[in-house]
């Protein structure tokens, strides 16, 4: 019988968006961040419908005001992190 794995990357910065629910402006912080990362909104029918370069090392923000209110899947992702968030507009 093993230990189960226990995930030891000191890279791994879990990343949240707020505030959640929002009118359409979230703050990313990625001060823990190193690299350049993304972030993509997804609607719930998977299509893609907003995309943005995040700078690392500081808060950033994304504005989505202009989509429909509803439940939307973000994901932010560089070269040691891949993180999927549901995002609400209201």
């Amino acid at each position: 019988q093993s230990e189960p794995e226990i995930d030891t990357n000191p890279n791994y910065y879990p990343i949240t968006i707020y505030p959640n629910p929002s009118k359409g402006i979230y703050s990313i912080d990625l001060s823990q961040v190193k690299e350049p990362t993304t972030i993509t909104v997804f609607n719930i029918l998977g299509e893609q419908v907003f995309k943005q370069s995040l700078t690392p090392e500081i808060q950033n923000q994304i504005d989505i005001s202009n989509l429909a209110n509803g439940y939307y899947i973000a994901r932010i992702k560089n070269e040691s992190l891949d993180t999927i968030q549901k995002i609400i507009k209201k």
